[in-house]
């Protein structure tokens, strides 16, 4: 009980110290609007009073300038957060593309593979498909290799064309 006389009488004071303040104001209004008038719009007016004491300062050039700075700031950086996530999404979506593609190559060279079976034989770091039975002249063999999917030899250095020549004389 003590603690709410205590807090009544804090409010009072409080409110007391506001009255004083705009008790001259006040006199003036009651004269010229009316009693009634008065108290039904008081509330009001210091309301009005107490936002144009909070939203004066942003009626200086600075401030307003400063104001229209930050939510501008504000915009961009939310328009960058965005185009962010966008273009992740995007990434992501072009590396899954990329990875089943690269994933559907390698099912095909292993199918290849397999589909070639034996007769091509690994010498040095590649492999070559070598006739033993068929006689055929220079364009039937490029024929042929392209029909193997390869290409008809073409030696690049001495190594190369004496692993090949050890392979054949065997």
């Amino acid at each position: 009980m003590n603690t709410i006389i205590l807090f009544v009488s804090l409010i009072s004071a409080v409110a007391g110290n506001s009255v004083e303040i705009n008790c001259q104001e006040s006199k003036e209004l009651e004269s010229t609007c009316g009693n009634y008038c008065f108290k039904a719009i008081k509330p009001v007016l210091d309301h009005t009073k107490y936002l144009q004491s909070q939203t004066q300062h942003l009626n200086e050039p600075d401030n307003l300038k400063k104001l229209v700075d930050t939510w501008i700031e504000q915009k961009l950086d939310n328009l960058r957060a965005a185009a962010e996530a966008d273009l992740l999404k995007h990434f992501k979506l072009q590396d899954e593309k990329v990875d089943q593609k690269l994933q559907n190559l390698q099912k095909l060279i292993e199918e290849r593979k397999q589909k070639v079976g034996p007769s091509f034989q690994k010498i040095g770091s590649k492999y070559y498909y070598i006739e033993e039975s068929e006689e055929i002249n220079w364009m039937g063999a490029v024929n042929k290799c392209l029909t193997l999917g390869g290409h008809l030899i073409s030696i690049e250095n001495l190594d190369e064309f004496n692993a090949i020549k050890k392979e054949i004389a065997d």
